[in-house]
């Protein structure tokens, strides 16, 4: 069985253990920020994310670019040189287009290699994305062939799922990211809960006057979906609002949820969308349904 390289993207937001504990790469997308252009880089290596947020917060837009045709060519080059067959878990394709640019390289790749090339629309982005390509890597690790890979990843990505806190819907509106039959619903002063939906897009599903309301929302939502068994994390990531990220842990280990629970910062291009002071919950759990958020 030959070797396998797992690929996802800056918008699984895997953090560098995760990505050297588990060996995935990912395909480094870019933003444009205060007149500058950047790499996205899920280690922040060109801008520090307090900095990133605080531009935002000062009315800054972060424009976001998918993986170029480049950067994508070169990694599965890479890999397919080394005899390795490939399996990238991308971004919605709701959501980036980069799974597109994916597939364009691919096709140019048919001829050249016997290895094979496998893109899986996720239909997920975040830490849900990153947690499929764990999933991946500790299945090949267990010896399973890609073609069982694939299978287990396709029969439970809706279990991948991610919930959004959002201080304010005009980020996501912005970005053009959000179902634009919801933006109407947005009222001055709510905050706003998303989910990431059966489709791949982000929906809104609830919105509440105070930051409080919100987060207790949230736990019982969590509560309610998680699938507690399991063991994997639950990951929160934050737009430099840590506390209210710390808030979110502590009510959900007071509903006696033993998940372990990992913070850390939201990486730039899923940041870009959701804006400062936003959450940003994934984890593992129940199908997601559309009809689960009416």
């Amino acid at each position: 069985m030959p070797e396998l390289k797992i690929l996802v993207d800056s918008t699984a937001d895997l953090s560098l253990s995760d990505r050297q504990e588990y060996d995935i790469d990912y395909l480094h997308m870019s933003f444009y920020l205060d007149k500058k252009i950047y790499d996205a880089s899920l280690d922040w290596e060109e801008i520090r994310p307090e900095d990133y947020y605080a531009l935002m917060d000062q009315g800054h837009r972060s424009f976001t670019g998918q993986a170029s045709l480049n950067e994508i060519t070169t990694k599965f080059e890479q890999a397919l040189s080394q005899g390795k067959d490939v399996l990238y878990i991308g971004c919605s394709s709701m959501l980036s287009g980069t799974i597109n640019n994916a597939r364009i390289v691919a096709c140019d790749f048919i001829d050249k290699y016997d290895n094979k090339i496998v893109i899986i629309d996720s239909l997920r982005s975040n830490y849900a994305q990153g947690m499929m390509a764990i999933k991946a890597a500790k299945l090949y690790q267990e010896g399973h062939t890609l073609g069982e890979i694939v299978h287990v990843l396709l029969r439970d990505r809706l279990r991948y799922q991610t919930l959004c806190f959002l201080d304010s819907l005009e980020w996501m509106k912005k970005s053009g990211r959000i179902k634009s039959s919801f933006m109407l619903k947005n009222l001055i002063g709510f905050h706003s809960l998303v989910f990431s939906d059966s489709e791949g897009y982000n929906s809104l599903f609830r919105s509440t006057k105070t930051k409080k309301g919100a987060l207790s929302m949230l736990a019982d939502i969590i509560y309610q979906r998680v699938d507690k068994k399991s063991g994997d994390p639950i990951y929160i990531e934050h737009g430099d609002c840590i506390n209210e990220a710390h808030k979110l842990a502590v009510l959900l280990k007071n509903k006696g949820i033993k998940n372990p629970i990992q913070i850390s910062y939201l990486g730039p291009i899923i940041g870009a969308t959701t804006g400062p002071e936003s959450l940003t919950i994934s984890f593992y759990g129940k199908k997601v349904s559309n009809v689960d958020f009416l």
